[in-house]
């Protein structure tokens, strides 16, 4: 839920940040405001209770908030780190097999068989713009890798 109020938005935790503020501020000015008499009588007594009170559960329900949110942004970066390790180490095979001179396709193929049931599958499990620059046989570097694996000493492998 995000309140807009011109240029500003507002998500709900904001929301109950602005009404701890409120009620912080109103427990300031209700001494100020009120003659020390008046203090003792049951209305400012509740006022001011229920100021505490209201500040007290939008505390609670923003740090609730704001404890499911940081549970669930370690959840994404832990399944993001996970997928990075695996594109890294695909890299680092497909790498290794241009240095000991076998074909980055054979290498390729083995990685899509091996880990997934097609070639498609296999871009789902690697981003598309790092399969697109380290897999795909169109792009610059596949030009690259072929003149690596030529120079090794490998066949010269189609364009």
């Amino acid at each position: 839920m995000i309140l807009r109020f011109g240029e500003v938005h507002l998500t709900f935790k904001n929301v109950l940040s602005v009404v701890v503020g409120f009620c912080v501020l109103g427990l300031a000015v209700i001494p100020l405001a009120v003659p020390i008499d008046h203090l003792t009588w049951m209305r400012w007594q509740a006022a001011i209770l229920a100021l505490a009170c209201v500040a007290v559960v939008a505390l609670v329900w923003q740090a609730t908030i704001q404890s499911r949110e940081d549970h669930e942004r370690e959840e994404r970066e832990k399944k993001r780190d996970e997928r990075q390790e695996g594109i890294e180490t695909r890299i680092a095979q497909v790498m290794q097999a241009i240095q000991t001179g076998k074909p980055p396709d054979t290498v390729a193929h083995e990685i899509s068989v091996s880990q997934h049931a097609s070639p498609g599958e296999m871009s789902r499990g690697i981003d598309g713009e790092v399969y697109r620059i380290a897999m795909s046989p169109r792009s610059i570097s596949w030009e690259l890798v072929r003149d690596v694996f030529a120079s090794k000493g490998g066949h010269k492998m189609p364009a």
